[in-house]
């Protein structure tokens, strides 16, 4: 009969304890030692499973095989065994996580085993006291506190100060003497922690904490107060605010001051709770005058839409300097017609110094196209330097373009592409300085321009149409928006890029530490995470993110810092994932489908969250509205029992790729114009494009430039953009199939004037 695992460890850390002086918690011992699991799952034989073997399974398998998995590693290695030590962390970490009395009391020997490896010791003393104090063993919580104290000030002394660490260390240590009602210990680490870190978040606990230590005695009541008014003005949305305004309502005899109910207020507005959030910015008076935004707010989210209106307008009208401004007189506009709208920017523009190139900007979306022009002119005269300018010079130019002044909109561009860089504008003029030399037939300008464009924006979406022009001027053809129908996917399989690959686990220990290091061998990418510098590697960070299920995030961190051109390298996959590969490639052919840009649509729709809701509740993953998702699904036979069906992955990429493929064939087989009508409609698009054919024109990015609808232009140039990055990064080589091209827009010959 095997012995007991929880004896073998024990044993073994008794004597490697007894042997190097180790501090580990006594109190670990003797529970553990007078008691065994039953129901062990079986596991593999002794030898049959490594630690490499189990790690990449965590997260995937049944806690109950993992843990037998792990058992045997474990109980098949001698003590100072690296292997056994690091297993008994990862088990003690998966048991932790599971959150019981009897995981956290198996885990607690388990941190105590792994706490050998040097890397990995304090962060088993802080398992060790989270665990111990679930399970009210505030003893061991403490001893383990203490010895992480102890090395933290001996560091101290070393550096050029005290760390983060032992400052919540100590804050650790005063909550297990709260929790156990020992008083004065706790009072004299609470006011030690205020007085050695006044800056910190813990400071601020400890202020609530003595707080409530006071607010009871008449004596120390005024102390108590401004302790917490101290408390709610750092912090109106932490932990212990909600507590303290409750704490305060229950005082018989408490009458609160203005300042005082202006506090409260906030902690209410920003927990949701509109209506008493107006009810104490009402009795605070002038105290909360500061409040007039939030207080429109309320109005709105109770439903008050006058109110919320006048209370925006008269806010807006008496500070016209505020910070508040730009998003308060945006969310009235959101509740004015267009015309009152107009006249709301014109008020700004007439009262508020500060905010001039911000009304003058939304003067001109406003207006018409005529009437626009004198905006942006005013723009360029009085705000130069203004981030509205380079958008401002882009209309400009474009109106140009529009007049068939193309050699003076040629020059334009040329001077814009140098005086805006870092622009999102940059970019257009950049391949429009090329375009427009093309017309004014002269090849090497436009291919200088288009160079330029290519070498400097090669993953924008004009870069790519640069690359596309330089091949026909080189005598080749320009493919326009083609995709490729049916094309089989690249990597069904695909998953996202690991180490060796991404980087070393050695490289992390030199950047970041040891401890970094190991963790990250350890796949204990949450624990990872929460120990990084403000400052790291974006691209550890994006992996980090994604391995913890944070895919957005994850593809905005790399998206990012990314530069160059796109390729196979692990770092462009992060940032341009295949997630759900196998689902998309399912039945792509069947709908002649491009898989990459199914892919490409769901990067730019959801960043591959499953859960995201638009604000007009566009849902999951290809972002679907719920009536066009009721819709595709009865058409495809599709049962949906409530919303919550149309978020589930499977579900959504197949209704999403049938109304990919219904708009697609309404096209006629035009990717863009299909792009086009997935966002902003189909009906909306065929009438834009029959307008542009019977103007006479051909060459379709005058069409992309003059669509309508802001939301949609932008939309069709990020999800083209990401389509042929998706295809430089995995479909680098792949020619353009003839049988299975889709038909591009046509284009106009260079002389014809749009």
């Amino acid at each position: 009969m095997r012995r007991p695992l929880r004896h073998i460890i024990l044993e073994s850390l008794l004597v490697a304890c007894l042997s190097s002086g180790c501090s580990c918690p006594a109190q670990l011992l003797a529970p553990a030692l007078t008691s065994e699991r039953n129901g062990s799952a079986p596991g593999r034989s002794a030898g049959a499973a490594s630690l490499a073997d189990v790690l990449p399974e965590v997260g995937d398998r049944p806690l109950a095989e993992l843990r037998a998995e792990l058992e045997t590693i474990i109980a098949a290695r001698p003590p100072a065994d690296l292997a056994r030590q690091e297993a008994s962390y990862v088990l003690a970490r998966l048991l932790q996580k599971g959150g019981s009395g009897p995981e956290l009391t198996e885990a607690l020997p388990l941190f105590a085993q792994a706490s050998q490896i040097a890397a990995l010791w304090e962060r088993c003393q802080w398992h060790i006291s989270e665990a111990a104090a679930s399970i009210g063993q505030e003893q061991t919580a403490r001893q383990a506190l203490l010895a992480v104290i102890e090395k933290q000030q001996e560091e101290a002394k070393r550096s050029s100060g005290p760390s983060q660490t032992l400052s919540a260390a100590q804050y650790a240590l005063a909550q297990s003497y709260l929790r156990a009602n020992e008083t004065d210990k706790a009072r004299s680490a609470l006011l030690s922690i205020r007085h050695s870190y006044p800056d910190s978040q813990f400071a601020l606990g400890a202020a609530y904490y003595l707080a409530e230590m006071k607010i009871d005695s008449p004596p120390d009541r005024a102390e108590g107060l401004a302790l917490f008014r101290a408390y709610l003005k750092a912090s109106p949305d932490g932990r212990f605010a909600r507590q303290i305004v409750g704490r305060l309502s229950s005082l018989a005899d408490y009458q609160p001051s203005a300042e005082d109910s202006d506090l409260t207020g906030a902690v209410h507005f920003l927990a949701g709770e509109y209506a008493q959030a107006l009810a104490d910015w009402s009795r605070a008076g002038p105290a909360s005058a500061g409040r007039w935004f939030e207080a429109a707010i309320c109005q709105l989210r109770l439903g008050r839409t006058a109110q919320a209106k006048a209370a925006l307008l008269s806010g807006i009208t008496a500070h016209p300097q505020d910070r508040s401004l730009p998003v308060a007189a945006r969310t009235l506009c959101t509740l004015l017609s267009r015309d009152e709208a107009f006249s709301l920017w014109n008020t700004v523009l007439r009262i508020s110094t500060r905010y001039g190139d911000l009304a003058l900007w939304n003067l001109a979306i406003r207006s018409s196209q005529q009437q626009a022009l004198y905006y942006y002119r005013q723009i360029m005269e009085k705000h130069p330097h203004s981030s509205f300018a380079a958008e401002a010079s882009w209309w400009l130019f474009w109106n140009l373009v529009k007049e068939g002044k193309t050699a003076q909109a040629q020059a334009q561009a040329q001077s814009c592409l140098k005086k805006y860089p870092g622009t999102r504008a940059q970019a257009r003029f950049a391949f429009w300085s090329g375009k427009l030399a093309e017309r004014l037939n002269k090849p090497e300008i436009a291919k200088a321009a288009y160079a330029q464009a290519a070498q400097h924006f090669p993953a924008n979406y004009y870069g790519h149409r640069a690359v596309a022009r330089l091949c026909k001027l080189a005598g080749g053809a320009d493919p326009g928006w083609a995709v490729r129908p049916g094309r089989k996917h690249p990597n069904p399989g695909w998953s996202w890029p690991e180490p060796p690959v991404l980087f070393s686990f050695a490289e992390i220990g030199k950047r970041y530490g040891p401890t970094a290091e190991i963790l990250s061998r350890l796949r204990q990418w949450d624990e990872c995470l929460s120990l990084l510098p403000e400052k790291v590697d974006p691209y550890y960070r994006s992996y980090l993110l994604a391995m913890v299920g944070e895919p957005r995030n994850a593809i905005n961190t790399c998206s990012q810092a990314l530069s160059g051109r796109p390729n196979n390298g692990a770092r462009w996959q992060i940032a341009y994932p295949l997630l759900y590969a196998r689902e998309i490639a399912g039945d792509s052919p069947a709908q002649l489908l491009d898989p990459l840009l199914v892919h490409a649509l769901v990067r730019e729709e959801s960043r591959y969250n499953q859960l995201a809701v638009s604000r007009s509740n566009a849902l999951g993953l290809m972002q679907l509205l719920p009536g066009t998702a009721y819709g595709v699904a009865k058409r495809i036979g599709l049962s949906l029992g409530s919303q919550s069906d149309i978020l589930r992955p499977e579900n959504n990429l197949a209704m999403g790729k049938a109304y990919i493929a219904y708009v697609m064939k309404r096209a006629n087989g035009q990717a863009m114009l299909a792009v086009a009508s997935y966002n902003g409609g189909p009906n909306a698009v065929k009438e834009w494009d029959r307008h542009f054919r019977e103007s006479g024109l051909r060459d379709y990015d005058y069409f992309l430039e003059d669509i309508p609808f802001p939301e949609t232009r932008d939309y069709v140039r990020k999800v083209f953009g990401s389509f042929w990055n998706y295809e430089d990064i995995y479909a680098p080589t792949q020619p353009l199939s003839k049988k299975g091209t889709a038909k591009s827009p046509a284009k106009m010959s260079a002389g014809k004037r749009p």
